[in-house]
C-alpha cells in the first residue's frame, strides 16, 4: 500500500508510513470496540457486512482521486471490513465443525491461508508492475463519468481484491449457515 500511496496520491514515504500505521491502528481499535457486535449479529451476518464493507472500500480506492475519499476508505471502510471478516472466519470454522473434525478443518484453513498469501504476493507483483498505458483519468469522486479511466497497476491490485471480495461474499451467501457464536461441540 505504501507504494500505491506514494505513486497515486503523491505521499512521501513518511506520510505513507503514517497512513499505513493509522490504518492498522483503526483496525485494532475497531476490532476491540466492536467485538460485541459480532456476538450480537452472528458469524454469517458479520462476514456479509465485513465483505461488503471491504468490497466497497476496495472498489472506491481503485477509482478514487481525492485524498479525502482515500482516507475514508483507509480509516473506516477497510478496517471495519477487516474486523468483521478476518477474525470471524475462525468463528465460522468452529461453528461449522464438530470436536472430532475441528483440528483437521483448522489445518486446512491455515494451509489455504498460507498458500493464498504466497499466491497473492506473486499476483500483486505481476499486476502492479504491468506496463503502463496512456494516462487518461476519470474522476470517480467528482462525477466525471464520460472521461476515459486508466487504471494503474497499483489500482488494479485493489480492483482485483474487490473481485476476491465478491467471490467471498457469494460463497458466504450460498454456503455458510447461520451458526451460533459458541459453535457446535464446543
Amino acid at each position: 500500500h505504501s507504494i500505491f500511496l506514494s505513486d497515486e496520491f503523491g505521499m512521501s514515504d513518511r506520510e505513507a508510513g503514517i497512513a499505513m500505521g493509522a490504518k492498522g491502528l483503526c483496525a485494532s481499535v475497531y476490532g476491540i470496540a466492536l467485538g460485541w457486535v459480532v456476538d450480537r449479529i452472528g458469524v454469517r451476518r458479520s462476514l456479509l457486512w465485513g465483505c461488503s464493507l471491504s468490497l466497497l472500500g476496495r472498489i472506491t480506492i481503485s477509482v478514487a482521486s481525492s485524498k479525502g475519499l482515500l482516507y475514508f476508505c483507509f480509516y473506516v471502510l477497510l478496517p471495519l471490513g477487516g474486523c468483521f471478516t478476518i477474525p470471524v472466519l475462525t468463528l465460522a470454522i468452529k461453528g461449522c465443525t464438530s470436536v472430532a473434525n475441528r483440528g483437521y478443518a483448522f489445518g486446512v484453513f491455515y494451509s489455504i491461508m498460507n498458500v493464498g498469501v504466497f499466491i497473492s504476493g506473486l499476483a500483486v507483483d505481476l499486476i502492479s508492475t504491468r506496463p503502463a498505458g496512456p494516462r487518461a483519468y476519470s474522476s470517480f469522486d467528482t462525477g466525471d463519468v464520460n472521461a476515459l479511466y486508466y487504471m494503474s497497476g497499483n489500482r488494479l491490485v485493489f480492483a482485483s481484491a474487490a473481485g476476491a471480495s465478491v467471490v467471498m461474499l457469494i460463497t458466504i451467501m450460498i454456503a455458510l449457515p447461520d451458526t451460533p457464536i459458541s459453535g457446535r461441540g464446543a
